[in-house]
């Protein structure tokens, strides 16, 4: 008699691999994407040094420095409030951290030669990758929707209404934990391969969400350590109201930014690698 497993046992997996999936090792999906910035900090510094530097040029001609917020600019110099502007700058920041991944996955997993013309030529995978930043990044925020709808809600008298609220609204909160699979979308972008069947994706690395989790949870400590660590360093850095030190604490927190996408690069490549390792070796084994 075959047993029924049920969704949390399907999507966390067991200690055995099941037919037609592939392993993520674990050691290399947790750290890999570490391991390979450090032997590839060459090719990233490169990238990463003008594209911060972008970065900053925009944040300061927006007025939208990340030193707004420290009360240590003269607001009428460098600072706006406009909340089109606000939206429009971050919009237009995104779109060249998009564009940096693409540079960087090219760079370092395609081993692409840098030069001017490498970082400078737009791209088409450019807006492909903007737009596939955005979708991730609203899909994920159905989980911070669902917490307000929770938050705010005011409990119903009937306990049977209340909780098929709660077990409708709750499962927003899923939707981060099921993107996890499909992030090798990412690299298929990048490196302008058409997307293959979100279905073979999803049955593909079923038993590696506990893998997946611990990786991008670490990826996650790191970034907001990082960014935080960063700010209030440059913010006692600035008291004395210098443009130079401002400008040159924008430019490091957008570089540190960048050196954390590289590590989202890097996880995402890890994850396509292993997909067509396993794919490989099943067409092998096949014939």
């Amino acid at each position: 008699m075959t047993e029924t497993k049920s969704f949390l046992s399907k999507m966390f997996g067991p200690s055995e691999p099941e037919e037609g999936t592939v392993r993520f090792p674990w050691g290399r999906i947790v750290f890999g994407p570490y391991f390979i910035f450090m032997n590839h900090f060459r090719e990233f510094f490169f990238v990463a040094a003008f594209y911060a530097l972008i970065m900053s040029i925009i944040y300061f001609l927006g007025g939208q420095s990340l030193f707004c917020s420290s009360d240590l600019l003269e607001q009428n110099l460098f600072c706006s409030n406009n909340l089109y502007l606000y939206v429009g700058i971050r919009l237009l920041v995104l779109f060249v951290v998009a564009a940096f991944c693409v540079r960087y996955f090219q760079a370092v997993w395609l081993k692409e030669n840098i030069s001017w013309q490498f970082l400078l030529t737009p791209q088409k995978k450019d807006i492909i990758s903007f737009v596939a930043f955005m979708i991730f990044i609203l899909l994920n925020a159905i989980s911070g929707l669902s917490w307000y709808k929770l938050a705010v809600r005011v409990p119903n008298p009937d306990w049977k209404i209340e909780l098929a609220y709660f077990a409708v609204v709750a499962l927003g909160f899923l939707v981060p934990f099921i993107l996890l699979r499909f992030y090798s979308m990412f690299v298929l972008i990048w490196n302008g391969e058409k997307i293959s069947s979100l279905k073979q994706m999803w049955l593909k690395t079923r038993g590696n969400s506990l893998r997946l989790i611990v990786s991008l949870t670490l990826w996650f400590f790191l970034f907001i350590f990082s960014l935080s660590a960063v700010s209030v360093n440059f913010n006692i850095a600035a008291q004395n109201n210098s443009f130079y030190i401002i400008f040159i604490g924008e430019y490091v927190f957008n570089f540190v930014v960048l050196i954390l996408m590289s590590f989202f690069v890097n996880f995402c490549g890890l994850q396509n690698l292993f997909l067509t390792e396993g794919n490989a070796n099943e067409k092998t084994e096949n014939n």
